[in-house]
């Protein structure tokens, strides 16, 4: 949708520079009067029209970026790396369309999924610890780690990871210390 926005707004700052320069033309030639407000609006066009262009790519781009899974994949390493996962499961989702047997894109889009399952059990897990319903979170803190992509795989796993531990810890903690209140009142 962006794409298309950029594209009229560059078509927008190209008929306007246009327009300008006719502007120009005539009022500093033919009419002998200041264009000093039509240079200012064709630079400003011109800036737009620039800027949409060079932004963003054309069409050629597009469908030659399309019809290469390697530049996708790339593609999806590089959002990974900026923690744009949704993004990145896209960019494997069309690689494997491309290419079926793509086992790269497999194992990656394997490893997202396995990433959103743990965040999804770490989410329900901190609800839990909220309800004081400890026991309940380290049973789905324990799937939650088993399940998480191993260090090392995806950009965030290891923080993922260590994420997951601390409240594995401060869960236990929670046991142990309402126990431990329990054993003192007896």
């Amino acid at each position: 949708m962006w794409e298309y926005i950029w594209n009229i707004t560059g078509i927008v700052g190209l008929f306007s520079f246009i327009g300008f320069a006719a502007c120009i033309l005539i009022t500093g030639t033919f009419l002998g009067m200041k264009t000093g407000i039509y240079v200012i609006g064709a630079i400003f066009s011109l800036i737009i029209f620039i800027t949409s262009t060079l932004l963003f790519p054309g069409e050629e781009e597009i469908a030659e970026e399309i019809a290469n899974p390697l530049k996708i994949y790339q593609r999806g390493i590089e959002n990974e790396k900026r923690g744009a996962f949704q993004r990145a499961k896209k960019d494997y989702q069309i690689v494997l369309h491309l290419d079926p047997q793509n086992k790269k894109a497999m194992d990656k889009l394997q490893l997202l999924e396995r990433r959103e399952i743990a965040m999804t059990f770490l989410r329900v897990a901190k609800k839990l610890m909220r309800k004081k319903k400890y026991s309940l979170a380290i049973v789905k803190l324990t799937v939650a780690k088993k399940i998480s992509p191993p260090p090392g795989t995806l950009e965030d796993s290891n923080t993922l990871r260590n994420k997951i531990e601390r409240e594995l810890k401060t869960a236990k903690q929670y046991i142990l210390e309402s126990y431990k209140k329990e054993q003192h009142r007896k």
